[in-house]
């Protein structure tokens, strides 16, 4: 996931893309109280995190106390605290209209908090964490849209101003997003009109696992005592399956498989 581009996250409901996310925001913001030049493991996508900074998370479907249930659980030893790591849960928010993109007529136009609103939230973020903002989660990508998320129209003004927004702030912008009901052999795709990937960077999707790979998966699933990356270890909960669809960059097709636990730590 290339620094100041934008790219999706995408799989159906309940398999997990926020809490991947939001683990994503945490090891981000954890970053800066590392030593300087430390790269912090980013467990459930592979990988390392190299770039630290503040990350926000913005949500249109978790309320409050269910953010802080996920976070208890991803990071039961508290490394969280004093880290940069702002999540907005909008729905306690209920004068706050989240749309970047509305209809005028049939032609999409950006809305005040895309024109606006967006850059005074980084930039009051990035002041107030003394540290820039590096990562910026929305969940999920549809409700962005005051309009029809499969007309492309408005789809490409939507991701048009956010690869402006990240390339201005050298910030990575990545949208939730649920999958197509046909799912191709290189896993799932964005729901809705194809502009959502053509215009991103990056596209992961998470699956679940058929029954019989599950099994087989099973074993490379289970950790050491710690956490996985997704709550405390259950070898009860049904396996996952992540890949890189998509990535105009060099990069390895690599798949991985995490468990879900939604258990309370």
């Amino acid at each position: 996931m290339p620094l100041g581009t934008l790219g999706l996250l995408v799989g159906p409901g309940g398999v997990g893309k926020s809490l991947v996310a939001l683990d994503l925001c945490l090891a981000v913001a954890i970053g800066t109280r590392e030593k300087l030049g430390r790269a912090v493991s980013q467990r459930p996508l592979g990988g390392w995190v190299r770039t630290t900074g503040a990350s926000v998370f913005l949500t249109l479907e978790d309320d409050r106390a269910e953010i802080h249930r996920r976070t208890v659980s991803l990071d039961p030893e508290g490394h969280r605290h004093g880290a940069p790591c702002y999540v907005i849960p909008a729905v306690d928010l209920p004068e706050f209209d989240p749309a970047l993109v509305s209809a005028e007529g049939r032609a999409a136009a950006l809305t005040k908090f895309a024109l606006e609103d967006l850059d005074r939230l980084l930039g009051d973020v990035a002041r107030q964490a003394g540290y820039p903002v590096r990562l910026l989660v929305l969940d999920p990508a549809g409700d962005f849209i005051n309009a029809d998320e499969n007309d492309a129209t408005f789809v490409k003004v939507l991701m048009r101003h956010l690869r402006a927004a990240a390339s201005r702030h050298r910030c990575t912008i990545i949208l939730l997003g649920h999958v197509a009901k046909t799912i191709d052999a290189e896993g799932p795709s964005m729901r809705g009109n194809g502009a959502w990937v053509a215009n991103s960077r990056f596209t992961y999707s998470l699956w679940r696992t058929a029954p019989s790979e599950a099994a087989e998966l099973q074993p490379q699933a289970r950790c050491p005592s710690g956490n996985t990356g997704l709550g405390k270890p259950d070898e009860g909960k049904p396996c996952r399956r992540a890949g890189r669809r998509q990535a105009h960059l060099h990069a390895r097709s690599q798949y991985r498989s995490v468990t879900r636990s939604d258990q309370p730590a």
